[in-house]
């Protein structure tokens, strides 16, 4: 069977297959196209493509583990997640996420690595941070001082050099006896001028202590670079597990932006939810997916961690490559070093029509305050608005703590609230709205360049045209 057969017959295995047709909504999601360039097989969410050389080695089985792995990824919203993270090491930590789960529902893998007890029910954020402690270690290593080896060094140069004088007198002694043969007296004596042969394994020991004389030379080596290291620990090539990648989103620019990020988010859990609903029930989907609805359903994230992410995800960098990390360039090897995020000019706006309290702007206030604290070249616009702009108020990093407070009243507009800020001098780099979503007006302008958060307070209409929304609640 042809790899391209292959691929088609196990994905309509998996949607005839009464154990595994509630995955048929999400195979039917994707494309499955052939790429050569790719080293197993890959998923960005859109597409998911597959070296033909490496299906043509895989069983049938196998063939349907490698395209359950696959949208397992986007399931997960691996290919989303991934921001500033090493490319390998998510990948690496993904496998470990997603293959025991898979492993659980009795399902062939093309290859079984990447699977550890240690990592169940651990998100994949957390399992790379275990992953990339071990790297670090092993970057630390490199630092440790190496012990003095200059007495044995010059124990083996000793030896070489009275080795190198016995030699030489052996080569002497040859060449009397064959210019001058009647005078056969120093044969008699030969144990005594061939006494150096007689301690040849004395004289060749410093060639078997071959690692000692090699060992100064590897504290002449380059130290090695995290990409060698993650080699080294987990595997070679992009696919350390081996059994498929995930490749983060296609967007515009390479970089999704928060409500790109958003956006997919919302489209592959709803997939999942109505995935649960076409199987008759969340009860009726393996249990490590049930839980992975009901926490769609009821989120467990408490909302000021949402804050923190969102914001987190506006800021410009979380490394520094202007200032290298100075732990390492002594030897060489230059990483970026972590610093305070450079967050730019931040749009807080207030709703002040009446629901929200004088104690719910205080904790949103500490909150903010507590997170923008760690940011430079911060600049905070809080605007208050009811059916109009009341008031602006403007912080830097030195006006800190934000101090909220209500004015004006009545009714909701947003629309004057987007006008007012289009006609700023400059845009923000992203927009928070502390509202009860209560507004009047359904007239609401295009989606801004800039992202949008929602922070929703005491609200049970959450369906916002854009943005995404978070649920405060204490």
């Amino acid at each position: 069977m042809k790899p391209h057969q292959k691929m088609e017959q196990a994905r309509i295995e998996i949607l005839l297959n009464p154990r595994l047709r509630y995955y048929a909504g999400l195979m039917l999601s994707v494309k499955i196209e052939a790429d050569p360039s790719v080293e197993t097989a890959c998923c960005n969410g859109r597409i998911i493509k597959y070296n033909p050389e490496f299906i043509d080695d895989l069983s049938f089985k196998q063939t349907i583990g490698l395209l359950l792995h696959e949208i397992y990824h986007p399931l997960y919203g691996h290919h989303y997640r991934r921001g500033n993270r090493n490319f390998r090491l998510w990948n690496t930590a993904c496998d470990y996420e997603i293959n025991w789960l898979i492993s659980k529902e009795k399902i062939e893998l093309p290859n079984e690595g990447c699977i550890d007890e240690k990592f169940k029910n651990m998100a994949v954020e957390e399992i790379y941070e275990q992953l990339m402690r071990q790297v670090q270690q092993q970057l630390d290593q490199q630092l440790q001082p190496q012990p003095e080896l200059e007495p044995q060094n010059q124990q083996n140069q000793n030896q070489q050099n009275q080795n190198q004088q016995n030699q030489n007198q052996q080569n002497q002694n040859q060449q009397n006896q064959n210019q001058e043969p009647q005078n056969q007296e120093p044969q008699n004596q030969e144990p005594q001028n061939q006494e150096p042969q007689n301690q040849e394994p004395q004289n060749q020991e410093p060639q078997n202590q071959e690692p000692q004389n090699q060992e100064p030379q590897n504290q002449n080596q380059q130290p090695k670079n995290i990409d060698q290291i993650i080699t080294e620990l987990f595997g070679e090539g992009d696919d350390p597990g081996g059994c498929g990648m995930v490749e983060d989103m296609p967007t515009e620019n390479n970089i999704p932006t928060p409500s790109e990020i958003s956006n997919e988010e919302r489209k592959w859990q709803s997939s999942l939810i109505q995935m649960a609903m076409h199987s008759g029930g969340v009860g009726n989907i393996p249990g490590h997916l049930q839980r992975h609805v009901e926490e769609i359903l009821n989120p467990k994230i408490d909302w000021r961690t949402e804050l923190r992410e969102f914001v987190n995800a506006c800021a410009s960098s979380d490394y520094s490559w202007s200032k290298p990390n100075r732990k390492y360039t002594q030897m060489d090897l230059y990483l970026p070093s972590i610093r305070s995020y450079e967050l730019g000019k931040v749009m807080i706006v207030v709703d002040n029509s009446g629901s929200i309290s004088q104690e719910d702007l205080d904790m949103m206030g500490a909150e903010l305050t507590e997170i923008l604290e760690s940011f430079q070249n911060l600049e905070a616009c809080v605007i208050y608005h009811d059916t109009t702009v009341r008031k602006q108020e403007t912080y830097t990093i030195g006006d800190l703590p934000l101090k909220l407070r209500s004015h004006g009243g009545g009714g909701t507009r947003f629309r004057p609230v987007f006008e007012y800020i289009n006609d700023l001098d400059e845009p923000p780099i992203c927009l928070i709205w502390f509202t009860d979503l209560g507004y009047h007006d359904r007239n609401l302008p295009p989606e801004p360049e800039y992202p949008v958060l929602w922070g929703a307070i005491d609200a049970y209409n959450l369906d916002m045209p854009f943005g995404r929304v978070i649920i405060i609640r204490d």
